[in-house]
């Protein structure tokens, strides 16, 4: 009988020993693939990144027929700041041409569809009267907030002719 106690006491202790490693294992687990995920949402949104650089730099060619010394090779969209959970809390996307300089800054707390205009450097009469950007957030259900759709940028230039380049994000960028 006595040994029949110890032998049941034993698998019990056995048993309990077996439930806490497979807590401490199954935490583990969940911490791991928390991490995993965190790290994958970064690199995602570094990724998306690159993608809103190039859509941009791409996208800024649309204005050639119009101004044959825009120069897209200067047309750039910087991080400024982040929350360091991937969400974007200022930018700037800055456009050169060879006698003109312009910057838009912008952060995610404006409106969607707020536009800001400022007026831009001028060189040799050369005037880019104002020029804005509208951020267009995706409102449909189920979208987190924040997402952005598109990116439209509208130049209009002294002489009255106007340039516009609507970047559609087929990846949702945070911002």
């Amino acid at each position: 009988m006595k040994h029949q106690g110890y032998t049941l006491v034993s698998v019990l202790v056995y048993c309990a020993l077996l439930a806490i490693l497979s807590w401490l294992s199954g935490s583990f687990s969940v911490l791991f693939i928390r991490s995993m995920q965190t790290a994958f949402i970064q690199q995602q949104h570094a990724l998306e990144m690159v993608v809103i650089q190039d859509l941009i730099r791409k996208d800024c060619s649309c204005a050639s027929p119009f101004l044959s010394d825009w120069d897209a090779s200067q047309c750039r969209f910087k991080q400024l700041t982040s929350d360091g959970q991937g969400k974007l809390l200022e930018s700037w996307v800055a456009f050169s041409v060879q006698k003109g300089v312009f910057r838009r800054r912008h952060g995610m707390w404006y409106s969607a569809t707020r536009r800001w205009e400022r007026s831009c450097w001028s060189f040799f009469n050369y005037a880019c009267a104002s020029c804005s950007m509208v951020v267009q957030y995706d409102t449909r259900p189920g979208v987190p907030p924040g997402m952005v759709a598109s990116v439209e940028v509208v130049v209009t230039w002294a002489d009255g002719r106007r340039v516009v380049c609507v970047i559609p994000l087929e990846n949702h960028i945070i911002m």
